[in-house]
């Protein structure tokens, strides 16, 4: 914990894949959110990205995803069967 915290003296966010394992050992505040439609021959679905920041401060993951959200329009694509 006082490493992270020492991070994030440093730093406002840390951009993450999949791994979820700061914020179990450490309590920041992480947030999974959908950024890119993937397509596939029978569905779309999306991709998700991580986002954690720092201890108390989750007003910020909150504002920064959904910024991205914004921007990457995904309610234009939402998730489901094509039609054949």
């Amino acid at each position: 914990m006082e490493a992270m915290a020492e991070v994030f003296t440093k730093v406002d966010l840390y951009v993450g894949g999949d791994d979820l394992g700061i914020c179990n050992l450490t309590g920041h505040p992480t947030i999974v959110f959908p950024t890119v439609m993937s397509e596939s021959k029978t569905h779309s679905q999306p991709t998700c990205s991580t986002l954690t920041g720092q201890l108390y401060d989750e007003a910020t993951l909150l504002t920064v995803a959904e910024l991205v959200e914004l921007q990457a329009n995904l309610d234009a694509n939402r998730p489901g069967i094509k039609n054949a």
